[in-house]
């Protein structure tokens, strides 16, 4: 049997092709070659950050491919991948979570100090997971209450986004020595998972990178010792993506965070700010005021 000289470029059309069984193998196969390609295309761009999700966008696509019903596949595409993701995330915390137990449950049985300090940082560890649930919901809770920017006015939310993230990976820099800890997933993509972002199109301003294409460039710092990004050098990966356009300096960034965490601070009740988020955020503070080095 002769098959078509050439496929649709329509993935709508492509996808229907790969899961109609009266069609030739080889033109199903030929027709899943072509969408697969802009399936990874859709992920790199989407979900860059998330290196697990683009890896094995392509096979858990081919998996679900005969749930396809019609409509817009790209759309369907996305559905699919982002249920994937959460799944991929939750996966993420419990693993960590466990380790986090094992790592909490060695060390305590260590004789106790004096002071108790010792045993007060294990139970603060100990409650890490819990803590961390409370917050992502608040923070969703949050992308309500804070007003959209007008113009070229900043995006505070999303400058919110990015200070809870970084704080998170300096208060872990120490656990993140070792990467066992996080079995094959990496401590960038622990963060991605315990502090997700459910809209990683936000910008700072107008015309700024997007959080994800922000997140990308920071994988590389976070991956390396000492796990986190000072003021100074985080502004200069932005100021790497912005090639020039304008700039951000730490004063400017410094500024920007302080705004962000007030305007947070009274959306939120007095106890789940001091449980919550004082404790990233302080770490913040000292991150961005100490902008040439290490505190």
């Amino acid at each position: 049997m002769s098959l078509p000289t050439s496929l649709p470029d329509d993935p709508t059309e492509l996808a229907l092709v790969t899961c109609d069984d009266t069609k030739p193998e080889e033109q199903r196969s030929a027709a899943w070659q072509k969408l697969a390609v802009m399936i990874q295309a859709w992920a790199n761009h989407k979900y860059g950050a998330n290196s697990e999700l683009c890896s094995e966008a392509v096979g858990w696509m081919w998996e679900k491919r005969k749930r396809f019903r019609g409509g817009c596949y790209q759309a369907w595409c996305q559905v699919v991948l982002d249920r994937r993701r959460a799944d991929l995330d939750r996966t993420r915390r419990r693993v960590i979570g466990v380790s986090l137990s094992e790592h909490v449950k060695l060390i305590s049985e260590r004789p106790s100090t004096a002071q108790g300090g010792e045993d007060q940082d294990l139970l603060t560890a100990f409650r890490f997971e819990a803590d961390l649930k409370r917050l992502r919901k608040e923070i969703e809770r949050l992308e309500r209450c804070f007003p959209s920017p007008r113009g070229n006015g900043v995006h505070y939310y999303a400058i919110l986004l990015v200070q809870l993230r970084l704080a998170l990976a300096r208060r872990l820099r120490g656990f993140a020595g070792d990467e066992s800890n996080f079995g094959d997933h990496g401590f960038s993509d622990f963060l991605v998972a315990h502090l997700p972002w459910t809209n990683d199109e936000l910008t700072f301003r107008a015309g700024w990178p997007l959080l994800r294409e922000i997140w990308i460039a920071l994988q590389d710092c976070l991956s390396q010792p000492p796990h986190w990004c000072n003021g100074q050098r985080f502004c200069g990966l932005i100021n790497e993506l912005l090639a020039g356009k304008t700039q951000l300096t730490p004063d400017v960034w410094r500024h920007w965070c302080k705004r962000a965490k007030e305007m947070a601070r009274k959306e939120v009740t007095a106890s789940d700010w001091d449980e919550l988020f004082a404790p990233f955020l302080q770490d913040a503070d000292r991150e961005v005021q100490k902008p040439g080095g290490e505190s």
